[in-house]
């Protein structure tokens, strides 16, 4: 199961840099007028990656995250950043760990603890940065503008 999360932020990475690089050369193009519409939800993505990510090392500290980027080429630094802090996270885990109840609060602040797995995070990251991604690519179709081939599959073949 390890070998399967690592493969698949792996492909969450390849993909949000993917369609990171993409929106910026349609920006450069001036193919799209909105831009932040489109970088909002890949923001997000990073944001919530790093947030999971002080939750499950136990070192939440979200008033010290600066999730103000200048350009996306510090977004695209972020995502690079917290993808190997990911990837050495699950390296030094074992099967067993996956199991591990997690415990945390919500950022809305409520009082309430939460339990998750590190398993149920872990599902839960890869499936939201799928959903985000969707999102930019229903508007980059609604622009008729194609987007970037971003399944699994085509990750896979540029990887052989």
């Amino acid at each position: 199961m390890k070998e399967h999360f690592i493969n698949g932020f792996n492909y969450d990475h390849f993909t949000q840099v993917k369609l990171l690089e993409y929106v910026i050369k349609l920006q450069e193009d001036n193919k799209i007028e909105d831009f932040k519409t489109f970088t909002s939800h890949l923001i997000h993505i990073t944001r919530a990656k790093r947030i999971w990510l002080e939750r499950l090392t136990n070192q939440e500290n979200l008033s010290s995250i600066s999730f103000e980027f200048n350009s996306i080429n510090e977004l695209i630094e972020e995502e690079n950043n917290v993808h190997q802090l990911y990837i050495t996270y699950l390296s030094n885990l074992n099967e067993e760990d996956l199991s591990t109840l997690i415990s945390y609060k919500r950022l809305s602040l409520d009082e309430k603890v939460y339990q998750n797995t590190i398993t149920e995070i872990f599902t839960h990251l890869l499936f939201h940065g799928v959903h985000h991604r969707a999102q930019v690519n229903l508007l980059l179709r609604q622009n008729n503008i194609a987007p970037p081939p971003i399944d699994y599959i085509f990750y896979l073949r540029s990887q052989t």
